[in-house]
């Protein structure tokens, strides 16, 4: 359900992009085409996962691959490096 609510606030995202771009305005045709892309490449990620959960419905919690472990600990360290700079900011006042 996650999922889906992902790929429909992304496929929302991409409608706005559609008014904005058939109104007139300031921003570069450009701009709108570099967030469309990434847009894009986040629905179809969701919608690979929503496929795949229905394909393993019956399977006991998420399927998982080796790439997408890799990019979890990735994130995770990441993030994990990014929270602990902000703490240290935090705490030299």
């Amino acid at each position: 359900m996650r999922n889906e609510a992902r790929s429909a606030s992304v496929a929302a995202a991409l409608a706005a992009l559609d008014d904005l771009e058939a109104e007139e305005h300031d921003v570069s045709a450009a701009v709108i085409e570099t967030m469309r892309g990434q847009l894009q490449a986040r629905l179809s990620r969701y919608r690979d996962r929503i496929d795949l959960l229905r394909d393993n419905e019956d399977s006991i919690g998420p399927p998982v691959s080796p790439q997408y472990e890799a990019a979890l600990h990735v994130r995770r360290v990441a993030l994990d490096a990014r929270r602990d700079e902000f703490l240290r900011w935090r705490d030299a006042g």
